[in-house]
């Protein structure tokens, strides 16, 4: 049998060769033929391939179809494909009994070629229109969560990701950093050179801050307007003050003109930086204050700088 990755994929489960080379007589043009003669064997092939739609026969030794149906739709990975039953049984309860389980639809015994291709594109042509849906719900999903402006997380995600690492922390007692991060002077940066200026400066920043968000742990995202926040994952206070430190410089070295700047004629951000330690009675809603209170601290001594609340021990 000839493999063409573009054709959808159909595993045949008959303990007949004979059905098998039948059926993949009948339709290997069309699709791409797997094949099993065992229930046992044929869970294996359908977690391993995936396929697109399985035909699966009731009476079999070692599995009868029931049995095979029912693994099936337990796994995870394996319980959206579609199942049509083989049957040479008429018995209603049996077809039932088939469709309860989770069946789309089934075929009978002798097999009639036109009827076998008419239920195989039915159910096939519905299953690319879903994976189709699918797809297109995932893309929406993904913009929901990204700002249009930076192509990074947006508030929305940063809220969500926020709360997944929060749970981490408290679970596993490992410390969580959050850098909240604002542009200098960004209103006059943009009086002076516009609105389009201002889009470019901040997507300049935001790559610039994703580049070093690269752990499964880290995130960059806009946090509103001119501010973005960092979440650093297992990050202590003095490392979060390096990262930031390192951020900080590479946004100077973006170089971006700012003749209204009354620090410098560039533009350079101001960093705020809090950290939990997975301790009992620690909240984000007490994250995200402190990291304000730590922003406020830099802005108020001058901007371009790098303020840690609490203070660190010294």
């Amino acid at each position: 049998m000839s493999v063409n990755l573009d054709k959808q994929k159909v595993l045949v489960v008959d303990d007949s060769s004979e059905n098998i080379e039948l059926l993949d007589s009948m339709l290997n043009e069309e699709y791409e033929i797997l094949f099993s003669t065992s229930g046992k064997k044929a869970l294996q092939i359908a977690e391993d391939n995936e396929p697109d739609l399985i035909l699966l026969d009731i009476v079999m030794p070692d599995m009868d179809g029931f049995e095979v149906i029912t693994v099936l739709k337990e796994n995870a990975k394996t319980r959206g494909i579609p199942v049509i039953f083989l049957t040479a049984k008429t018995d209603k309860i049996d077809l039932l009994k088939g469709f309860n389980l989770g069946s789309i639809d089934y075929i009978g015994k002798p097999f009639f070629e036109e009827e076998v291709k008419a239920r195989l594109k039915t159910h096939l042509d519905n299953r690319q229109l879903i994976k189709q849906l699918e797809s297109a719900n995932k893309k929406l999903e993904q913009l929901s969560l990204s700002d249009p402006l930076t192509g990074i997380a947006n508030r929305r995600y940063f809220d969500q990701f926020l709360a997944q690492m929060f749970s981490i922390t408290q679970r596993e007692h490992k410390p969580l950093s959050l850098l909240i991060i604002d542009v200098d002077f960004f209103k006059k940066f943009n009086d002076c050179y516009g609105h389009y200026a201002g889009d470019q400066c901040l997507q300049a920043i935001a790559n610039t801050l994703d580049g070093f968000a690269n752990r499964g742990g880290d995130l960059a995202a806009r946090y509103g307007g001119e501010e973005f926040g960092m979440i650093l994952a297992d990050t202590s206070s003095e490392n979060a003050e390096q990262f930031a430190s390192n951020c900080r410089m590479a946004v100077e070295e973006l170089d971006i003109t700012h003749a209204k700047s009354s620090i410098a004629k560039h533009i350079t951000i101001s960093v705020g930086i809090t950290t939990l330690e997975g301790k009992p009675g620690e909240s984000i809603e007490q994250l995200l204050l402190d990291a304000d209170k730590a922003l406020y601290q830099a802005k108020n001594k001058g901007r371009n700088q790098i303020c840690i609340y609490p203070p660190l021990e010294i």
